[in-house]
């Protein structure tokens, strides 16, 4: 039913707007109040009304107000215009300018994102689209969560503005699993002057653009538009070449009484081939970027995803807003990796490939198959499991309403939301590329997955002292219902099945002070909650068979809770004229965390709950904005971030909050230790920014320092113990632009020349490194990294009508 959904046609959603249009027109309550005249608590930026939950906001404002109780940071619609439209940016990369944002990719256009929010990693924070989580339901990430490498969401072409909420914040604009914030993109909307854009480039790593984007205006109420992105890359590593195809409609209507109604669907299909991260030797012996040839190992990725938004809202009487979201998308991605047995670890090459062959076919001892015999098919198991094929497919479909009620001195909202979502996953191995998939054959595993999440809150924004102090206390209710079912294969000699469910009340309260125009502090305080992964349920079922005639291991009843975390904020804000600074300390105390811990013994890897952590830190956030008589104007910005994240108790564990490793259970007694830094995170991060626009011309030089990080040792999932870490280092990025208007053409309304320099001095860096020795034939400790782009120049030309 979605993927119909998906091919719903242009004019068919203009009808449909018609008809809204048309209705609420016809049953206007002309004593309604305009929303933009709301009572004590609404706020007008950058003139639009923020009206508590639902945030009827058009563009996220350069700085959030002074009587904010909590933290929240802003990319304005001008940055966005700004960003390279390089090999280098993605969704998240366009981020890291932001105070405590680390994020890379590890190829191009996307592929391998990694993104961390104060130290947090994409499973422990929430990213929101217009307020709809965007998280996967059942593995927590954005991108790459359950090894979905190119997991392409959403590209900037389809966002105005974003607003980063730091820490828990408050439950009107949290989601699931919003441990360390929640930062939500600002959807691109019709504009009310008909027209569009076309336009193109190229640069460095044969990258191409090609962008189509056309307005119908304002036509009785009703405002559409529709872009279309095509992108390509060669990557600056060889052997990996990426293309993305980007397809988004929007819709708006305005009713005089109020009502607002949106449509938002956007289509993203991506194809790519997954980087490796290379052992360190084989990357410095080939000039810093080396991948396997294709000959040897490689993986390649496709991806579909749809997103499909309706939001309306609308006045009841003049203190009350009721808005309402509903929504729904899937997401269908597939790999298909292979490793050459030719040139498995060995004495003469002894590194171990990704996604390497086995030579046991261990399954046909299994009492019920699978019953896949790779050497009497291919002559050995090794070059009859050298080819894998991974599919990873999601639906959800949910509804969010929120009731906003404005009164003197408060502003209350209730609201909720509920998602109903599916998954099925199977791997298939085989001696050929085009393989059966046949479960119960060659299934390594068949699983079927359905969760529910719902949640329920209550807040209240409170204005006392001639409103000089704001108290914002919420709670809100969480649930999740999952259900697991897997079959057999070869990972899963025994089918089985599982079913749980958890709840959890999570409290908050803002604090707010403004003594004077330009100054305000305040103080914040939640708890939440992360509900297990998927993978918490694996272990239902054994991952390893008795002996012949031997009764089959009876795995443990699930008892995991949720990883709970109690969050202090901190800040004090400062504004006059155009400069704004910002400073919070912030302290969160994470508990029950999920750790993976592998039984040699029964065959299974258990998620279970094993220790605590600490993550705590500073944010600096400095911004001006300078208009000059004749010299044009100057925005600015300076962040700084310190992250000190330990673990603070000592546990046992194979990993902890990421993808199982391939290592055993091998704890004596602990190889987590209390004091230990949390690896893959870098401790200081710096970033600084100047933008001059002057007659249509536009200068941008930025910078940024990522400081030092601690590797992770990929054997056991704990910081290595040598603590070797990545160096910082500092990359520069330099755009600019000129804008000709044509004046008198009959269609071409203005041209826009853009020019981008990344990584403007060519720095070479390390992105992220892991070590192992199991991963190496002599045993030998082996580095194995990601490096980041060199220098990059990207050209476009835009023409608007």
């Amino acid at each position: 039913m979605l993927k119909l959904t998906a091919r719903a046609s242009w004019m068919a959603l203009s009808i449909a707007l018609a008809a809204a249009a048309s209705a609420h027109a016809a049953g206007a309550d002309s004593s309604s109040a305009d929303s933009s005249s709301a009572g004590s608590g609404s706020t007008t930026v950058t003139g639009v009304t923020v009206l508590g939950a639902q945030e009827v906001i058009r563009t996220a404002p350069t700085a959030p107000p002074l009587n904010t109780p909590y933290s929240v940071t802003t990319i304005t619609h001008a940055d966005i215009q700004n960003i390279s439209s390089g090999a280098t940016v993605s969704l998240q990369t366009m981020l890291v300018n932001q105070p405590s944002v680390f994020a890379y990719n590890s190829g191009p256009l996307g592929t391998g994102g990694t993104i961390f929010y104060r130290a947090f990693n994409s499973g422990e924070f929430a990213q929101t689209f217009d307020g709809v989580a965007l998280n996967d339901i059942f593995n927590g990430g954005v991108t790459g969560q359950a090894s979905t490498y190119d997991s392409i969401v959403l590209i900037p072409y389809n966002i105005d503005s974003v607003q980063l909420y730091h820490g828990i914040n408050n439950p009107a604009v949290n989601s699931y699993n919003s441990l360390g914030g929640t930062i939500n993109y600002l959807a691109r909307l019709p504009s009310a002057t008909q027209g569009g854009e076309i336009g193109g480039g190229y640069g460095s790593f044969d990258t191409s653009d090609f962008h189509v984007a056309l307005n119908t205006g304002d036509i009785d109420g009703i405002r559409q538009t529709l872009t279309f992105s095509h992108d390509e890359s060669g990557g600056w590593t060889p052997n990996t070449p990426a293309r993305n195809t980007n397809v988004y409609y929007a819709g708006s209507y305005d009713g005089a009484n109020g009502d607002h109604l949106n449509v938002i669907l956007a289509w993203d299909r991506s194809d790519a081939h997954t980087p490796f991260d290379m052992p360190a030797q084989l990357l410095q012996a080939n000039g810093g970027f080396y991948q396997w040839p294709s000959s040897v190992a490689y993986e390649k990725d496709k991806d579909t995803r749809f997103l499909g938004i309706v939001y309306f809202s609308a006045p009841w009487g003049s203190h009350v807003v009721v808005d309402n979201k509903v929504f729904g998308g899937f997401y269908d991605y597939t790999r298909t990796s292979y490793a050459n047995p030719a040139y498995d670890e060995s004495a003469s090459q002894p590194y171990e490939l990704w996604s390497q062959s086995t030579g046991y076919n261990y399954w046909q001892y299994y009492p019920s198959g699978p019953t896949y015999n790779p050497k009497a098919l291919f002559g050995s198991v090794h070059y009859g499991t050298d080819y894998h094929y991974y599919s990873y497919d999601t639906w959800g479909v949910g509804e969010q309403p929120t009731v906003t009620i404005t009164v003197p001195h408060n502003k209350i909202v209730v609201g909720g939301n509920i998602t109903l979502a599916g998954l099925s996953s199977n791997e298939y191995w085989y001696g050929a590329y085009n393989m059966p998939l046949i479960p119960g054959y060659n299934d390594a595993w068949n699983e079927s997955d359905q969760r529910t999440l719902a949640s329920a809150f209550i807040q209240d924004d409170i204005k006392l002292l001639n409103d000089t102090l704001t108290i914002t206390p919420g709670v809100k209710w969480l649930y999740a219902h999952t259900e697991d079912i897997d079959g057999i294969g070869f990972y899963y000699p025994y089918n089985g099945a599982i079913g749980d469910t958890e709840t959890y009340v999570s409290p908050t309260v803002g604090i707010n002070w403004q003594p004077t125009q330009n100054f305000a502090v305040s103080f914040a305080w939640g708890q939440s909650v992360r509900f297990p992964d998927i993978s918490a349920y694996y272990g239902d079922v054994p991952a390893n068979t008795a002996e012949t005639g031997a009764p089959a291991f009876a795995p443990p009843a699930i008892h995991i809770k949720p990883e709970h975390v109690d969050d202090f904020e901190l800040g004090a804000k400062y504004q006059q004229g155009g400069f704004a600074a910002e400073l919070n300390l912030y302290r969160v105390d994470i508990n029950q965390l999920f750790v993976d811990a592998y039984d040699d013994t029964t065959g299974e890897t258990v998620v279970s709950n094993g220790g605590s952590a600490r993550y705590q830190g500073v944010e600096l956030r400095l911004t001006e904005d300078w208009k000059t008589d004749h010299w044009g104007d100057f925005r600015g910005f300076v962040n700084f971030s310190y992250s000190d994240a330990k673990y603070t108790s000592s546990f046992c564990a194979d990993t902890v909050g990421t993808s199982l490793s391939q290592a055993g259970g091998y704890c004596d007694p602990y190889n987590v230790l209390a004091g230990e830094p949390i690896p893959d995170v870098p401790k200081y991060l710096v970033s600084a920014g100047v933008t001059w626009d002057y007659k249509d011309w536009t200068a941008q030089l930025t910078g940024r320092y990522i400081g030092q990080q601690y590797v992770i040792d990929y054997d056991d999932g704990a910081p290595d113990a040598n603590r070797p870490t990545i160096p910082g280092y500092v990359v520069v990025d330099l755009h600019l632009a000129k804008k000709f208007e044509i004046k008198g053409a009959p269609v071409v309304k203005w041209v826009k020349v853009s020019f981008d320099v990344d990584n403007l001095f060519n720095k070479y860096y390390i992105q992220f490194s892991d070590t192992s020795y199991y991963q190496n034939y002599n045993f030998q400790q082996t580095f194995f990294e990601y490096p980041g782009a060199p220098r990059s120049f990207f050209g476009k030309i835009d023409v608007g009508f």
